[in-house]
């Protein structure tokens, strides 16, 4: 039997649109690239799973301006 693997980031993502982000900051991790893909393809506020706040800080490069006023972190320990 052969089993074919099938990765979600090759099926929704290019090498190049990864690069990209990656030169934006965000880490080419698997994890890190499927909240690449939820960030860019949701149609609502998508939900990245991101301890190390990476993603926060790649959608904050990333978007720039658009965000000001909009965002705001507070964390509670």
């Amino acid at each position: 039997m052969h089993y074919l693997t099938v990765r979600l980031e090759a099926l929704l993502t290019t090498d190049v649109e990864t690069a990209l982000w990656s030169s934006e900051g965000l880490p080419s991790d698997e994890l890190s690239v499927q909240n690449g893909i939820l960030t860019v393809r949701a149609n609502r506020w998508p939900l990245c799973i991101d301890p190390q706040m990476q993603a926060v800080n790649w959608i904050k490069i990333r978007e720039g301006k658009q965000l000001e006023g909009k965002v705001r972190m507070k964390l509670q320990l």
